[in-house]
């Protein structure tokens, strides 16, 4: 056989990577700066329809928002009693104070009844109504968030007016179709216009802190000046209303002490009360329909036996108003080493604030009593060893899960990768390009909204003693590990913090900082 007239089999086809990525681009709608527009746009497309589904369900929904707004100042009214006086309660000012806020809030909510009115509405609402209708935490979120965009568009409007043009007048990536063309790779490693980056770069770090320093979010967990003071570390010798009255009397002789409260361990007599007013309601709901149809009820779900419902819950009420009454009296042979002690005037209290010291012999805290609705009562009687150990186990657990387990671009790896192998090049292959261009985006999507509730579900374990506290740190937390899973690691050409950690380690390998802006990237 003649192996002369056979053509060179060695050489093989090598092009560049530009013609690799040109060649396995599947566009959707148009082929420029590999899909950029055509993402934009389907996301525009995509805000309309949720802003037009929100509409809809908020229009169908609208009655029952209003009837929570209307209820919402009647909850968690029967441990406040326990704790403070008639009409000390902080930033209350009797029922009909509260009737009035409600009702002018209602009024200021009456005009967004239209289909899309709620939108000049949210524009329209001030700090007062918004405080108002959600509470502290809801002021706190908002003043964040205003100031999270004030940030993103000073970027945005540096990133385009001088950023962008900077990069586009580079000559070493790609034409001025390609996405790499308008990045820093574009330009030459010894070009003065790099300064440009590296002074953006520094000079944003100064301008992100002092614009968020303006934001009240940062001093959500701290509570405004009351009437009331909150004493804790109180020992147990001291866990009386008279030594506490004895003792400021005598530091402080010209304030007058209205009422004095001492916190007690009542984390098991919460959940009885709850079961017992369970219990009740079920027994009113079975004498109101009792005349229709006959209702029973199955004690336990390993017995078939059934009995009168009427006559099981009125027995499980006086059952459970015993053990109610039993645990209320052992919870009061229990303080907390807590009291709240309310003074004439928030003047008043602001004066022992500022000149109370600790004593060799009495070593209290006093701070400013948070609203009765903002503290988890049933916490109170966490210490702060027991308190930092399950911070140190969930935070450590949670680092975990979310910087190694959940990092999108770890799946997208994976699903690289079987593409790669021979067996499985044929199903991969049928894949659409559109879930294979939308796959990432919408990984991101999926847990960037699963990351806040886990969060949140940590965080109620924490067993916090305000709500504030809880939601500042759950804001907080929430956003700093969004901001490192979602926009830092990726920035930095890692699949997950496991391999920047494997970076930081092995210092003698290269990495291959030229790949991170290659276009579909």
């Amino acid at each position: 056989m003649d192996y002369a007239n056979f053509p060179n089999l060695t050489s093989v086809y090598s092009p560049n990577r530009e013609a690799c990525l040109v060649l396995n681009k599947t566009k959707i709608l148009i082929n420029l700066y590999e899909g950029i527009p055509e993402t934009l746009l389907l996301n525009v497309i995509a805000w309309f329809f949720l802003i037009l589904l929100f509409t809809l369900l908020r229009q169908q929904a609208w009655d029952y928002g209003r009837l929570a707004l209307v209820n919402s100042h009647g909850e968690n009214k029967r441990w406040t009693q326990l704790f403070y006086a008639h009409g000390n309660v902080p930033g209350g000012g009797g029922a009909m104070n509260g009737s009035t806020e409600t009702s002018d809030t209602l009024n200021s909510l009456s005009i967004d009844r239209g289909c899309f009115s709620w939108i000049v509405a949210t524009f329209r609402l001030t700090k007062e109504q918004i405080l108002t209708h959600s509470g502290p935490d809801a002021v706190h979120y908002l003043s964040f968030q205003r100031h999270l965009i004030v940030v993103m568009g000073i970027m945005t409007v540096i990133s385009i007016a001088i950023i962008l043009p900077i990069n586009f007048s580079g000559t070493l990536s790609g034409d001025k179709n390609s996405f790499g063309h308008t990045t820093i790779s574009n330009l030459e490693p010894d070009s003065p216009s790099m300064w440009a980056h590296v002074v953006f770069a520094i000079a944003y770090v100064p301008m992100v802190v002092l614009i968020m320093r303006r934001a009240s979010g940062r001093n959500a967990f701290k509570t405004a000046p009351t009437r009331t003071i909150m004493a804790t570390n109180i020992s147990q010798g001291d866990c009386s209303k008279t030594i506490i009255r004895t003792y400021l009397q005598q530091l402080f002789p010209d304030v007058t002490i209205e009422d004095i409260q001492l916190a007690y361990n009542i984390s098991s007599l919460i959940k009885a009360a709850e079961e017992y007013e369970r219990t009740v309601e079920a027994r009113i709901y079975c004498e109101a329909h009792r005349n229709r149809d006959a209702i029973q009820a199955q004690p336990s779900c390993f017995s078939c036996e059934k009995v009168d419902a009427l006559e099981y819950y009125k027995d499980h009420e006086v059952q459970l108003a015993g053990e109610v009454a039993r645990m209320r009296a052992s919870a009061l042979n229990e303080p907390l080493g807590i009291a709240f002690v309310t003074l004439n005037s928030a003047h008043e209290a602001q004066h022992v604030m500022l000149h109370f010291k600790p004593g060799t012999y009495r070593e209290w805290n006093l701070s400013f009593a948070p609203a009765p609705s903002d503290i988890f009562w049933e916490n109170l009687n966490i210490d702060t060893a027991q308190w930092y150990c399950k911070w140190a186990t969930v935070n450590f657990a949670l680092f975990l899960f979310l910087f190694f387990l959940t990092t999108p671009v770890i799946i997208v790896n994976q699903l690289d990768t079987l593409s790669l192998t021979k067996n499985t090049t044929t199903q991969i292959s049928k894949i659409s390009p559109l879930v294979s261009e939308f796959l990432p985006t919408l990984l991101l999507w999926s847990l960037s909204a699963l990351m806040p509730v886990i969060v949140a579900y940590s965080d109620t374990w924490l067993s916090h003693w305000t709500r504030s506290r809880q939601n500042y740190l759950i804001m907080t937390k929430t956003f700093g590990y969004l901001l490192f899973m979602i926009l830092i690691l990726p920035s930095l050409g890692l699949t997950s913090a496991q391999a920047l950690l494997q970076w930081t380690i092995e210092s003698n390998d290269t990495y291959r900082w030229e790949c991170i802006f290659l276009p579909d990237k």
